[in-house]
């Protein structure tokens, strides 16, 4: 689907997709675009398939659909074309949130029972990097940040 027949159907305003013709006899011109879905997403459907807004967005912007589009502020209600970027799988996972149920300060650190130490370790690419094992937990903390910020770039999230 082109950008082109995007912009026919939707306007955009700040984050915000509508439509510009009523889709459907319920839905009138000027809407908001979508419903909601768990986690935050909106997902709209158009010819016959369901999208997520946001991809949407950067496709109307951009005139391309990228493998993932990334939140660079990791909240998926805020779809601002600037705060939309291009990303694979692994990308956007890097800058995922913590887990809820996480039981460690950071992202990347765990404590190893056996040795009674914390251990820095992290994933990309389906290569795996080794920080070190740290007695102090400090010590653990700032080297995560700083693995994570040389392997995963720009993608780094840490919390």
């Amino acid at each position: 689907m082109d950008s082109e027949y995007l912009r026919a159907c939707f306007s955009y305003d700040d984050g915000v997709l509508r439509w510009k013709v009523s889709p459907s006899r319920p839905v009138l011109a000027g809407a908001i675009a979508g419903t909601a879905r768990e986690g935050g997403y909106r997902a709209v459907k158009l010819r016959g398939k369901m999208y997520l807004t946001h991809r949407v967005i950067f496709a109307m912007h951009y005139g391309w659909w990228p493998t993932e589009v990334d939140h660079i502020d990791g909240n998926p209600k805020n779809n601002r074309v600037e705060n939309l970027r291009a990303a694979n799988k692994s990308q956007n996972q890097h800058n995922a949130h913590k887990r809820r149920n996480s039981r460690t300060p950071l992202k990347g650190v765990h404590w190893c029972v056996r040795d009674k130490r914390w251990i820095v370790s992290l994933q990309a690419e389906r290569k795996k990097y080794l920080g070190g094992r740290y007695s102090c937990l400090g010590k653990a903390v700032r080297q995560a940040v700083n693995l994570r910020r040389q392997v995963h770039g720009e993608f780094a999230r840490h919390a």
